[in-house]
């Protein structure tokens, strides 16, 4: 379905400013009997709003097709990273709105419950997820961590308000995955009290740029915010941005803290910032675009040179963010010989696309040349344990300038 008006505001003035030719769902590691059976694959474009200055894909994958067509894969339990953060997140929010064991956190997007988990060992509040995986659910559920299996949507209301309305409305990396973001915040407006709060984290779109971290963008990924559009959607609900922060998680992202009060200093501060960074300007794009294809002619050198020299290359990290790079790389199995993850939802499978096998992190050894880190946020952390490897660690990114 291409989008032929802007998700948040309705125009129809969308420029197409990002174009990463087609891809499969990302999130979709394949079994071996799934390599013999046609892979879709759709335009991975996105568009710039010229009245709102948002930013999402022109062409919208079914959520049911994205979440619950497949066994989603993704598990912040896996990942050492996301459990510190989330641990220092709840820590944080409990702080700011007070939470007590009297008080029910829900949390839009809930995953594995990790989130959830660590909001109850801070305040013994109560807690609810809601996740539209079933697969990650019943993982959520198996811990202890109520779950509804549904998308965030109106039909929730009934189901959460047996309990009680919510002290802290949480969401994780998730508005940004949401078809319709308006929908997504239509429940706020029946489950929210006049003391409530609803937070929610997604990657920054500033930092997406400056980064250029097109590797970050794929068919889950919906969505792509600056502060500028944000505040304009809260504020059509009511919702002033009572508070945010800027946070290194997931190469760059914000935390919004949206209720009734002052708004934030830092809300006009930051969109200056994206104003004079030329954010909600095509030509900002033209000239990511530009370092996009900087990106893949230098690391498919690299790796083709490699291979001409007789080198065995692996990759560590079977990252959704991965995916989205080996595809528009064209990197598949003839360059790379096997990705390794600490995932079981991914060990034995093969990635969307390029078909490249995934083992553990002990198929890791003396006899890899080269070594291709897929999640480069985690680059410093992966050479650091990895270091007794022999090898060439090689970031896609390195050299690359990424000023506006």
């Amino acid at each position: 379905m291409i989008a032929v008006v802007c998700r948040l505001c309705g125009s129809t003035k969308l420029e197409t400013v990002i174009d990463l030719g087609f891809h499969p769902i990302a999130d979709t590691f394949l079994l071996a009997e799934h390599l013999n059976q046609p892979e879709l694959t759709y335009p991975l474009r996105a568009a710039l709003c010229a009245e709102c200055g948002y930013v999402g894909l022109e062409y919208l994958v079914p959520a049911e097709t994205r979440y619950q067509g497949i066994d989603y894969s993704y598990t912040s339990a896996n990942s050492a990273v996301s459990i510190r953060h989330f641990a220092e997140v709840a820590q944080e929010v409990c702080e700011f709105a007070d939470v007590t064991s009297d008080d029910l956190v829900i949390d839009a997007g809930s995953n594995d419950g990790t989130l959830l988990k660590a909001f109850h060992e801070k305040s013994g509040c109560s807690i609810l997820g809601i996740d539209p995986a079933p697969n990650i659910a019943e993982l959520a559920i198996a811990d202890g961590v109520p779950t509804i299996v549904d998308f965030f949507c109106a039909a929730i209301v009934p189901e959460v308000l047996k309990l009680k309305k919510p002290k802290v409305i949480f969401s994780a990396n998730a508005l940004n995955h949401a078809s319709d973001p308006r929908g997504f915040l239509e429940p706020l407006k029946s489950l929210m009290n006049q003391d409530s709060i609803f937070v929610f984290e997604v990657p920054y779109l500033l930092n997406f740029v400056e980064k250029t971290a097109f590797d970050t963008m794929y068919l889950e990924h919906v969505s792509y915010y600056g502060v500028k559009p944000l505040k304009k959607l809260l504020e059509s609900f009511g919702l002033t941005i009572v508070r945010i922060e800027w946070t290194d998680y997931m190469l760059g992202s914000i935390r919004v803290y949206a209720g009734n009060g002052a708004e934030d200093s830092r809300v006009s501060e930051m969109i200056s910032v994206e104003e004079v960074a030329g954010l909600y300007s095509a030509q900002a794009y033209s000239e990511f675009m530009q370092r996009v294809h900087h990106v893949r002619l230098s690391l498919c050198k690299k790796l083709y040179d490699a291979k001409a020299q007789g080198k065995r290359i692996a990759a560590i990290g079977a990252a959704t963010k991965g995916n989205t790079l080996l595809n528009f790389c064209k990197l598949d199995s003839a360059v790379i010989d096997f990705i390794t993850d600490v995932s079981p939802l991914k060990l034995g499978k093969f990635t969307p696309g390029s078909h490249i096998f995934i083992k553990s992190d002990d198929a890791l050894d003396d006899k890899i040349d080269v070594a291709l880190i897929l999640p480069r946020n985690l680059a410093g952390a992966l050479n650091k344990k990895l270091q007794h490897l022999e090898c060439i660690f090689v970031v896609s990114h390195e050299g690359i300038d990424s000023s506006l």
